[in-house]
This record gives C-alpha cells, structure tokens and sequence, in this order.
C-alpha cells in the first residue's frame, strides 16, 4: 500500500544524525554539541505550551512526536503521569535516557495513528510540537478519531500546524525548498512539512466532537472536547 507510513525514515544511524534531524539547522552543523542550549529552548517551549493547553498538576496527558524527550521531561514535572508516543524507535530510546530520573512517565512506539495503548477517557491533554506539521488531513482525520476515544470530556488537544494561508500571495523559502526536496526524494514525503488550511483541521476536529478554544497563538490551534 502506497501510503502506509514508513517507519524506517525514522530511524537514524547516529545520535548526530538523529540530534540534526530534530532540530534543523538551527544549532548549526553538530547541534549534539549544544544540548544545553536546546534544552533551554525547548524547556521554554513546554513551558509556553503547558500554559496555552491549560495543564494542571492533577493531569493525565500525551504527547504524539516525543523526539529526544526534551519537552517531556519538562512536562512530566507538571503533571499527575505523561505517555510519550513516537513512530520512532530511536526517539524513544533518546526520550527514555533523557527523561531517566522521572517516574511518572511511559513510552510507546506508534503506527498508522493506533493509541490502542491509551484506555478510553483517561487524557486530560494531548500536545504535539512540530509534528503535525508533517501530517496530511487524512493523518490528522484519524488521529481525531483516536483523540474522541481517549480523551476524557472537557480535555484539551494542543497541536500545531503550518498555515496554508501563509502561501496565499507566493510561495514561501520554506515551500520552495521542500518543494525541491520532493521532487528530488518523493518517498520521503513524510519527513516534509506539509500546509494545511486551519478550518479544514477545525472541520475534522468538530466531526469528532471537539471546538476549537481561544488561546493559542500563532500556528497552534487548542481544541477542547465536548
């Protein structure tokens, strides 16, 4: 089947490849050597996103895209217990030795969007940074249907996306290059970022009985169940 997912592209032969891959160029060229700068950041962004998905110490919540575990080890310290879920085994692994000292925290290895792992109306919150950049609507249609069944009424899901209103007028740097990425390596489309259009993502989230709440703020959309 063409698009089943693949895991493999996930993957990675060295913690270096992996630690680039994560974070991009933005640590330049050996990001491995910069863990306690990226750590800094990405403490900053938990942080932004416990406040914007309204996240209580008496919580349950999970997280999709867990990466390197740098957002969950500061995430679990706010709340009651935290599931970290990724497509990636070599995320895991990282998570599991970043995340060591905490106990209240599980990981799972995911495919084809199943948190069959997930027992119904136990989430109080599901976020994922920079992952549903990567997804298609049908991605996110499914994930949707995951979320109605483990999420637990009045509970929050925290994601952000890559605006498609944002190409309106041209394509962006960012377009172009991923457009070139494409043509250059198409099977590696899901590593891309792909955009979305807002109210398409607002339209599935109602079909699965969630409304978009106020809040978030530029591409993170915050829905609330029920």
């Amino acid at each position: 089947m063409p698009n089943q997912p693949n895991p493999s592209l996930w993957e990675f032969e060295s913690s270096e490849q992996m630690m680039s891959h994560l974070v991009g160029q933005s640590y330049g060229a050996e990001p491995e050597k910069k863990l306690a700068e990226i750590r800094m950041s990405k403490a900053a962004i938990a942080q932004g996103i416990k406040f914007e998905a309204q996240m209580s110490p008496e919580n349950v919540a999970l997280e999709i895209g867990s990466g390197c575990g740098f957002l969950a080890n500061v995430v679990a310290g706010e709340v009651k217990r935290l599931h970290c879920a990724d497509i990636s085994a070599s995320f895991l692994e990282a998570a599991k030795n970043e995340c060591r000292l905490r106990k209240n925290i599980s990981f799972h290895q995911i495919t084809k969007r199943d948190l069959s792992f997930i027992e119904s109306s136990t989430i109080d919150v599901v976020y994922a940074y920079n992952v549903f950049i990567h997804l298609n609507l049908f991605d996110i249609y499914w994930y949707f249907k995951e979320f109605a069944r483990v999420v637990a009424p009045g509970g929050r899901v925290w994601f952000d996306i890559a605006h498609a209103s944002e190409l309106k007028s041209a394509p962006n740097a960012l377009f172009l290059e991923m457009a070139q990425l494409y043509k250059d390596y198409p099977v590696g489309l899901p590593l891309l970022v792909q955009w979305q259009s807002a109210d398409a993502v607002r339209g599935i989230a109602k079909d699965a009985g969630f409304s978009i709440l106020a809040g978030a703020t530029g591409s993170a959309l915050l829905f609330v169940k029920g």
